[in-house]
């Protein structure tokens, strides 16, 4: 029954009362049965209240103590102990268990057939109630009775709705909270390419010529491999008939200790070594540890040695963002010079057409072909056709769609072995994380909508704060399983691993002030007529469309005036045709936002005169970036928008700074040049102005020791992935980052709700409130609001009194001479490492209401940047597909269970 349809559930004690389930052992007669009825009978009122739902103010995860899912961190993966591999059983203190018991059982829908159709299923038996589960987790019926069953015994049979249910035997209730009765049900889809054997040398006959010689066996012993002094073993404790495996001197020379521990993980999930079905991994180290020299150096090893004496891999394929395809060619040649010559396959300016590089790699000599996403997609049908025995997918997010053509056109090729690169594997929620799971070891998982309800759903309303015990319980135990599943398969370590390595590293929150003109406009929007009819007006239709709009032209404001001015005072005439007549409607939107706006810019305002002193962040950037260009410091400005790039580029020509600019419309081929050249002491230019969607995952920008995030984005992976350009290795001094964003404003709400994806990143997003940023009325009301009274809504109290330069002059000199002597920022939060911010979070958005939402998240970027990545080509399905298990009838003798009940299903 859909959703659409269900009728409100009734309780049966309203209707009709309920008998108490009468057992029949063998031998009852019907005398007997008669002095049954004759007993009285035991009945209990069902009274039912229905409590008002009040909305609570929102915990933040990390003040929560709910559970947290994160891929293992660790930097030494090492075999599970028997001891560890133990379950632990997972329990609230002070609640006692809920069931009274947990059974597999069969089932079939209730008819007079004498063969039936069984499914295998899990029953939990608590007071009152039965719930019936089928095999992927999903709740099949669940009854409300007067009493239930004592003293179930296997072979018991019961109808539960429409259902016959027979049980089977108990399960623990450990196995069921985890869902390890569930997982054995799933089935992983193996690589069906055959391990190669141990090869043996057999005698070979030789025949004389002579017919009377006698014929003789000769025996050649094969010599087995042994790694050379200096190199690193990966297959240490081997049989006697394999050979050793090892990292090339010239490879291991450079490596560290972590690098090390990250090349011989791949290398056992790639062999089938550890303890899961299938051949893939994920790499998830954060930004800055190497993975692309982890990547290369067991790519080097496959393709040249193998355990059996012969190379594992003959050919592999690198996939990668199309701005890091250069990259990924020069780090090959870095490392391994002239011993391999990778195949770059490019769309523009290369000397053959994908199509020509596909057919060449295919059947040339070329054992490594480098190509990007969108020509994997666009050339799908090639690729197909190449066949290729280790694949390697480079900032691994891209794969957490499986209904976009990049994930179809990898996921179908015939590839055994696959290694996935991410410093962020999980941006949103859980179910991309699946994706990317789902696409290295097909199946393990289980399918999407096993997952969902295995593991999703219970740690999403394990999360809720009016989240019962039991419930609370439960999804503690799926989290604890989930972690233990993927940490054999998952290796993730943090940039503190760097802080040995590299120069020390400060970031700070930096909470700019309003400028005048910016506050009074930014009033006049919040305040407006329009914004009180979008609030107030119950029509969800067209009210995310409109959202988004306001949002956008308050981060224009935010930037400078100058980008509301001119989209005000441009020129209406247009044409008649569709696309310039949304232009048309778009712009009188605006105005209609805007009305009587142009009256509070000043009479003689000119926007073709870029004035800093206009915008509260501008007039801060332009004084860090004088105090850095005084002492030598290179700086790079990144933000998510190229209509903001424009306004800062405008800063930096009327300044005289030297700057390069790298963004969506940059060709691929220049991309690599353009960072070089900054790289490099040779030039001038000290500024490199980035847009995170272009540039914000791979590129080394260590030339430079500063980076300024000029504007918060919606995904907080997308800021951490573009704050990591600077600090990596060959970094020689003293990072600096600053964020940047306007005290009271949407800015600072965007970052609070960061702050909240922040930490469920670790452990699960509910999908329904965080998966996109979806607003409720009241959400969009606190969302649109300003406070100009504070000095910082997300640290609260921590910012009152607190003398700003004090605060960073023995941080930094460059922040402390920009800020003294000005009212430009009201607050800086300084970390030196990374820290819960959602522990002391005190103003985030409640994103855990019921009500009527509204969708802005991800469709920001089509009206303000030019930068935005492949859409997908369909919504990721909810699985809504169900799962049966033939099974035979059991010849087990049954005792027939009899109760009134009324036979809804609960679907």
């Amino acid at each position: 029954m859909s959703s659409a349809t269900r009728k409100p559930f009734v309780s049966p004690v309203v209707n009709k009362p309920f008998k108490s389930p009468v057992i029949k052992p063998k031998g009852t007669t019907s005398k007997d049965e008669e002095k049954l009825k004759e007993k009285p009978k035991e009945t209990k009122d069902a009274t039912s209240s229905t409590t008002e739902t009040t909305k609570k103010a929102f915990v933040s995860p990390a003040a929560a103590k709910n559970p947290t899912f994160k891929p293992p961190t660790t930097s030494k993966p090492v075999a599970k102990t028997k001891s560890a591999a133990k379950e632990e059983k997972v329990e609230v203190e002070g609640e006692p268990s809920e069931f009274l018991s947990i059974w597999n059982v069969i089932y079939a829908k209730r008819s007079n057939k004498k063969h039936k159709s069984y499914d295998d299923g899990i029953l939990l038996v608590k007071e009152k109630r039965y719930i019936l589960h089928d095999t992927s987790g999903k709740v099949v019926v669940q009854k409300i009775v007067s009493k239930t069953i004592d003293n179930l015994r296997e072979g018991d049979v019961v109808e539960i709705g429409a259902k016959e249910v027979e049980f089977m035997s108990k399960i623990k209730e450990e196995d069921y909270i985890s869902g390890k009765v569930f997982l054995q049900f799933q089935t992983p889809v193996v690589a069906t390419k055959a391990k190669p054997k141990a090869s043996k040398m057999t005698a070979t006959k030789f025949k004389a010529h002579d017919p009377n010689q006698v014929i003789s066996e000769v025996v050649r012993e094969e010599t087995k491999t042994k790694a050379p002094d200096g190199t690193i073993l990966l297959n240490p404790g081997h049989s006697d008939d394999l050979h050793d495996v090892y990292i090339d001197y010239f490879l291991a020379k450079s490596l560290r200790d972590h690098q090390v521990e990250g090349v011989k993980f791949m290398y056992q999930c790639v062999m089938g070594e550890r303890s899961f079905q299938g051949r893939g991994c994920l790499l998830a180290d954060e930004m800055g540890l190497g993975k692309t020299l982890q990547s290369i150096s067991i790519m080097w090893t496959l393709l040249n040695r193998g355990p059996n004496g012969h190379p594992i891999a003959k050919k592999c394929i690198i996939v990668t963002n199309s701005s890091l395809v250069n990259n990924w060619k020069n780090e090959v040649k870095k490392w391994l010079g002239m011993r391999l010559t990778p195949l770059v396959c490019v769309a523009k300016s290369g000397k053959l057409t994908p199509t020509q590089t596909l057919a060449e790699f295919k059947s040339g000599y070329h054992k490594c072909l480098i190509i990007s996403y969108d020509l994997c997609s666009r050339y799908s049908e090639e690729l197909q056709a190449c066949k290729c025995d280790l694949l390697i997918c480079d900032e691994a997010h891209k794969l957490k769609n499986n209904n976009i053509k990049i994930f179809q056109a990898l996921k179908n090729l015939n590839t055994p072995r696959r290694i996935a690169l991410s410093g962020t594997p999980m941006q949103n929620d859980l179910g991309e994380f699946f994706c990317i799971v789902d696409f290295i070891n097909p199946g393990l998982l289980g399918e999407a909508n096993t997952f969902k309800s295995l593991f999703t759903d219970p740690i999403n309303k394990s999360r809720e704060p009016d989240a019962k015990p039991e419930t609370k319980r439960t999804g503690l135990a799926r989290n604890q399983k989930l972690n233990e599943l993927v940490s054999e398969f998952v290796l993730r370590r943090t940039q503190e691993l760097l802080t040995k390595h590299l120069p020390p590293k400060t970031e700070m929150l930096v909470f700019c002030k309003l400028n005048q003109l910016q506050e009074k406009l930014y009033k006049h929007f919040v305040k407006s007529k329009y914004m009180y009819q979008l609030l107030s007006s119950g029509e969800k239709s067209g009210k995310g469309r409109h959202a988004l709009s306001c949002i956008q032209n308050l981060k224009k404001l935010l930037t400078h005036p100058d980008m509301i001015y001119n989209a005000l005072v441009k020129d209406d005439t247009v044409d008649s045709d569709d696309e310039e007549d949304e232009d048309y409607d778009r712009r009188e939107r605006l105005k209609e936002t805007w009305a009587g706006a142009l009256e509070l810019f000043p009479s003689d305002y000119n926007s073709k005169v870029f004035d800093s002193h206009l915008s509260g962040k501008m007039q801060l950037l332009e004084k860090i970036l004088h105090e850095s260009h005084k002492k030598g410091d290179k700086v790079v400005v990144v933000s998510n928008f190229t209509s903001i790039l424009n306004q800062i580029e405008r800063l930096c020509k009327k300044s005289d700074f030297e700057f390069v600019r790298l963004d969506g419309s940059t060709p691929s081929d220049k991309r690599m040049p353009i960072v070089d050249a900054f790289n490099s002491n040779k030039n001038n230019e000290f500024i490199f102005l980035l847009s995170s969607k272009a540039g914000g995952t791979g590129l080394n920008l260590i030339g430079a020791n500063r980076l300024i995030l000029f504007d918060p984005d919606w995904n907080p992976s997308n800021d951490h992935q573009a704050m990591a350009r600077v600090w990596r290795d060959g970094q020689k001094k003293s990072v600096f980052i600053y964020r940047f964003m306007c005290t009271g404003t949407i800015e600072e709400k965007i970052f609070q709700r960061q702050i909240v994806k922040t930490g469920l990143s670790k452990t699960v997003v509910d999908d329904k409130s965080m998966n996109k940023a979806a607003f409720s009325r009241e959400e969009l009301k606190a969302l649109f609001g300003y406070n100009e009274e504070t000095k910082c809504d997300t640290f609260g109290d921590e910012a009152d009194d607190v003398n700003v330069y004090e605060l960073v002059r023995g941080v930094d000199d460059v922040l402390s001479k920009a800020v003294v002597d000005n009212n430009l920022v009201s607050f800086v939060k300084i970390s030196n490492s990374k820290e819960e911010d959602a522990a002391i979070l005190k103003n985030s958005i409640n994103t855990n209401d019921a009500e009527e939402v509204v969708d802005v998240d991800g469709e920001e970027d089509k009206e303000m940047s030019d930068d935005q990545d492949a859409k997908s080509d369909g919504a990721q399905s909810e699985g809504e597909e169900e799962y049966s298990f033939e099974q035979e009838e059991t010849p087990k003798k049954k005792r027939k269970i009899e109760e009134a009940s009324d036979d809804s299903d609960s679907d």
